[in-house]
């Protein structure tokens, strides 16, 4: 499109991912829901049982996908946030099938830390259970307190992951495939391109993503 830097970038035809077009109204999602993918197939790659339980540490946009993608793997799913029970984004929780807490008395065998926060990383450690995989989104530089003596003879698991290949991508594609598409719709919240200063100013509290529409 016209303005989009296109006389300074070109991305190659092998490096892009084909959404179908009964999705495309969803693919905007894509991009953070290949983050959760990656994540949540190297936590699968690491445990050496298969993972019943799922927990998640923030309601933001990874943290809700994360919630979604662990349901479709049929995993019971405990996501934590400070949100108040009758907000917009604990309620989402709910609708997607996951419990919404408030306090980090729960053990998984996978959990996304999804906050952004160094604090809620080192509490997802301690939410592990045995043989537990933990996998780090958003943490920052922070100090706090380990127990490797817990890690060593739990057999648990931490690592850091951000999204990077195709295949992450088409990850996200087969799941928004399987994903309820009523729910999809109430993750994104539609704005015309010309209130993206006002999105930028104050970002939406209540769903996943802002999506600017160019008509």
């Amino acid at each position: 499109m016209h303005g989009y830097f296109c006389e300074m970038a070109i991305d190659s035809e092998r490096d892009l991912v084909a959404v179908p077009e009964r999705l495309a109204q969803f693919a905007v999602l894509a991009e953070p829901l290949s983050v959760v993918e990656k994540a949540i197939q190297t936590a699968m790659k690491f445990r050496q049982e298969p993972p019943v339980t799922g927990g998640v540490l923030g309601a933001g946009p990874l943290g809700l996908l994360a919630a979604m993608a662990f349901r479709a793997r049929g995993l019971d799913v405990w996501l934590y946030s400070l949100e108040p029970a009758d907000h917009p984004r604990a309620k989402l929780v709910e609708q997607i099938g996951a419990r919404y807490v408030r306090s980090l008395d729960f053990r998984a065998d996978i959990v996304v830390e999804a906050t952004g926060a160094s604090e809620a990383a080192f509490a997802a450690i301690r939410c592990l259970a045995p043989l537990g995989v933990c996998a780090v989104l958003g943490a920052v530089a922070g100090e706090g307190h380990v127990s490797f003596r817990d890690l060593v003879l739990g057999n648990r698991i931490v690592f850091g992951s951000v999204n990077a290949s195709p295949e992450a991508f088409a990850l996200a594609i087969e799941d928004l495939g399987r994903f309820d598409p009523a729910m999809l719709r109430k993750l994104i919240e539609r704005r015309p391109f010309s209130a993206f200063p006002e999105s930028i100013a104050a970002p939406s509290a209540g769903t996943a993503k802002i999506a600017h529409v160019i008509h």
